[in-house]
């Protein structure tokens, strides 16, 4: 056998070797069937000479950890108080998609319908706060505290009707949106309908606001899913959510905690390194002799004073045989690992570290300009996917409130739209508008719109608007129902089935009656 073959050998598994070790028996020891599945797995290149690709790679070791546990509410309560990285993070995207706005369009021609509501309900604040403990925890509830026209049956006891589904028929008006983090709400139940849109996901939360100390005034109770909007973190899925994530999704910094935790700990060794880069060296004659001998305490005490008197008087005392100087460290390599560290963060969480860190585009821009770009992609991505839903719950029963903006009449067509992201600069904005007037121009000439319309649209009273109005307004449809009405058809319903009741007893008494007296 040649020496290429022996080598070959000793790093390069033979097959029938890996063959049996694959199908070894269950009753084999751990470390026979994790070698058995090292094996089998080798990559596209094999050198059998460095060992490359083979069982003898050192990176064929690196697996993914099962046995890794998520971070705790107060490992990650810790983080958002006490690690800047984190914090940012987590509030970076809520803040982001809230920033400018949004507003609720219909087919007339008002601007904004739900305005006063948003002020009135803090609804921009509310849905950023909802957002952030979401993206920290995992979830976040906005509970909708509503005043409603509660059946006959719950009269005794209302707080019970919170766990039925929010009939927006008997809804009268919204008058409180409260947040609740991952602490303060749990699932009771989950909905096991298969033919439910909510299916699998949590049917009955128990909410438990936390009140100051002394204050027990706020309330516990089960409340029904269509009365709450859930903001969810990372998603996980739906097998892995209930069984493990307690109907929770992950920590938005679950899956970059790694990173952070690098970035922090090269912070930390910076730090260190600044402590330690000068270095004060200390020659003394006879030195062993005094550490052992008699003159032992003397010479702490010759310590001591030199110390003091460096850091008090900046002077240090010496004798004429002793010897001092300050040393200093080299610092190399120190940059490069931060800079690995800062673009692996911002790699991780999709945010150019132009807009993570704050920091200023360099070059001819095109990094900042692009990253910007995407940034502002992401962001319209999640403004759509997380907060439209939940904005869109939110205003549909706004709309359905007989005390609401509209009377509990919701328009045939409406829409939740978020404004632009991107702010213009002045010589940006000009140019942009001077197209808008070539646009409109065309508008009127070619589509012959009404330019008293279009003047109307562009300079209404919020300042210009980049949203023609519409022409013409669709009339709205009642969908309000008379929920006093059907109480009473209810109570006449039930008296004419008790009045049928009471004729048949009194019938079959007198045929009871008739039979005995024959």
């Amino acid at each position: 056998m040649s020496w290429r073959d022996r080598i070959a050998e000793v790093f390069s598994p033979r097959q029938d070797t890996a063959r049996q070790l694959i199908h070894a028996e269950p009753t084999a020891p751990a470390s026979v069937r994790l070698l058995a599945q090292v094996v089998n797995r080798i990559d596209s290149l094999v050198n059998t000479m460095t060992g490359l690709g083979t069982a003898a790679d050192k990176g064929q070791a690196g697996r993914p950890n099962t046995l890794r546990t998520r971070l705790t509410i107060e490992e990650l309560t810790a983080l958002w108080r006490w690690n800047g990285y984190a914090r940012r993070y987590v509030a970076l995207w809520p803040q982001a998609a809230t920033r400018k706005g949004w507003r609720v369009v219909d087919d007339t021609q008002t601007v904004d319908l739900m305005e006063a509501e948003d002020k009135r309900l803090n609804v921009v604040e509310r849905v950023r706060d909802a957002a952030t403990w979401a993206r920290k925890d995992g979830g976040a509830l906005v509970l909708l505290v509503t005043t409603e026209k509660i059946p006959p049956a719950y009269s005794s006891n209302p707080q019970a009707y919170l766990a039925e589904p929010l009939d927006l028929d008997r809804l009268i008006s919204v008058d409180n949106l409260i947040v609740l983090d991952r602490s303060e709400a749990s699932v009771w139940s989950y909905d096991g309908d298969p033919r439910s849109q909510n299916y699998r996901q949590p049917l009955i939360w128990q909410v438990s606001p936390s009140s100051p100390v002394g204050n027990d005034a706020l309330f516990c109770s089960r409340v029904h899913h269509t009365r709450v909007l859930y903001f969810p973190g990372a998603k996980l899925p739906p097998s892995v959510k209930t069984n493990v994530g307690d109907g929770y999704d992950d920590s938005a910094i679950e899956s970059v905690w790694d990173q952070i935790r690098g970035l922090t700990s090269s912070d930390q060794a910076a730090y260190t390194m600044a402590q330690e880069v000068q270095q004060d060296v200390l020659k003394i004659a006879g030195l062993a002799a005094l550490e052992t001998g008699d003159q032992q305490a003397l010479f702490d005490l010759r310590m001591k004073t030199l110390a003091q008197s460096k850091g008090l008087l900046n002077m240090i005392l010496l004798d004429e045989s002793d010897q001092f100087e300050t040393r200093t460290n080299a610092v190399t390599g120190w940059k490069d690992l931060k800079d690995h560290a800062r673009e692996a963060l911002a790699a991780v969480e999709a945010t150019p570290q132009t807009i993570l860190y704050g920091e200023s585009p360099g070059g001819l821009n095109t990094d900042g300009e692009s990253g910007h770009r995407s940034f502002s992609e992401e962001i319209a991505a999640y403004q759509h996917a997380v907060l439209k839903p939940r904005l869109v719950d939110l205003y549909r029963a706004l709309f359905r409130a007989k005390e609401g903006p509209t009377k509990g009449k919701e328009p045939t067509w409406w829409d939740v739209v978020f404004n632009a992201l991107d702010e213009l600069s002045t010589m940006d904005q000009v140019k942009a508008e001077g197209e808008q007037v070539k646009a409109d121009a065309l508008r009127v000439e070619v589509l012959g719109m009404d330019p008293a319309h279009v003047l109307k649209s562009r300079h209404g009273e919020k300042g210009y608007q980049w949203d023609l109005l519409p022409v013409e307004g669709v009339e709205e449809i009642d969908t309000a129902i008379d929920v006093d009405a059907m109480d009473e058809a209810a109570a006449e319903a039930e008296a004419q089935a008790a009045a049928a009741r009471d004729e048949q007893a009194a019938a079959d008494e007198q045929e009871a009656d008739a039979d005995g007296g024959e």
